[in-house]
């Protein structure tokens, strides 16, 4: 995250998906911020109305060129993401 921001920095939504996917904790992202978009009222990426997503998806297909080769592979619903709160919860039992 950039430093009391509260927004991710050079680690993108599908790294901590990742992550957290490999420690077994529950998680849920709430998206809070799409490119081309901005601010948006905190919901997961699969509520995310089609219209809205259709903008932003198509702000990074008109860039993705530009990207880093090692974000050219991406999923473009990740590439999107450029603000996000993350809940996750670590089962007990687990401990």
């Amino acid at each position: 995250m950039t430093y009391k921001s509260g927004y991710p920095n050079r680690i993108l939504v599908n790294q901590y998906r990742e992550v957290l996917e490999q420690s077994g904790c529950e998680y849920k992202l709430f998206i809070t911020q799409l490119a081309d978009v901005g601010t948006i009222v905190p919901v997961e990426l699969t509520e995310i109305p089609e219209d809205i997503l259709d903008v932003s998806l198509k702000y990074v297909r008109q860039h993705k060129s530009k990207f880093a080769t090692s974000l050219k592979h991406l999923d473009e619903r990740d590439l999107i993401v450029s603000g996000f709160f993350l809940v996750a919860t670590k089962d007990a039992k687990a401990l």
